[in-house]
């Protein structure tokens, strides 16, 4: 929905046209554009019709320009833009990159951005808590990224300590089982000098070492 309202934008969505459509050649003018809406058959929905996303006609040519927002599209140039549509496809090319994309919302293009353009970017990276951080708060784009971050970090610490304070218990239960193996083995040893066996019967017999054999008690 957020995004249907952005694009919805006569002034977006001529911009987007043109650029993408026509090369950069005004043919859509803002003033000439009327949304409507039409559905359409589609054997993937169950009620077997399907709105567009955004459908605007042209009135003095009656031309329809139909739009479908697709949060994966690969967006391969932003310079070309001159409203806040190029901020929006920056941050589109940023998704995969938290840390290129904490730098973008610093940048000066994105500290003017107003609360509508921040919550449509913010919906369309994907990152659920960032939009209910920037709605809950009512605080900008920049600052509830930067808290997710460093509540990213202070949990990602917190996990690493409690998997090596896991892993270190773990450890610590399989050495004392080792150990606990050792002083069986070597009491057995012990027990079998004590019956006067032979050292040489006691290696063979039970596999020890010369240095498990002299480390177990005897007489």
């Amino acid at each position: 929905m957020t995004g249907r309202v952005f694009f919805s934008d006569k002034e977006r969505f001529a911009e987007l046209l043109n650029l993408h459509l026509y090369h950069g050649a005004k043919v859509l003018l803002p003033e000439n554009l009327v949304q409507r809406k039409r559905e359409y058959s589609s054997l993937a929905d169950v009620y077997g019709q399907k709105n567009r996303d955004i459908l605007m006609e042209e009135t003095k040519n009656r031309i329809c320009y139909g739009v479908e927002l697709e949060t994966e599209a690969d967006f391969l140039s932003t310079e070309d833009h001159r409203t806040d549509l190029k901020e929006f496809f920056q941050a589109m090319q940023c998704r995969q990159d938290r840390e290129r994309l904490r730098k973008l919302l610093r940048s000066d293009g994105f500290q003017r951005l107003g609360p509508e353009t921040e919550l449509t970017i913010a919906a369309h990276l994907n990152i659920r808590r960032l939009v209910r951080r920037m709605r809950k708060g009512e605080v900008p784009m920049c600052k509830a990224f930067d808290d997710l971050m460093q509540e990213e970090r202070r949990n990602g610490r917190k996990e690493g300590m409690e998997k090596g304070i896991e892993k270190g218990l773990e450890k610590g239960i399989k050495k004392g089982k080792k150990e606990g193996k050792k002083a069986e083995r070597l009491g057995i040893i012990g027990r079998m000098k004590k019956e006067g066996l032979e050292e040489a019967q006691i290696i063979r017999l039970t596999r020890c070492t010369k240095e498990e054999y002299a480390a177990a008690p005897g007489l």
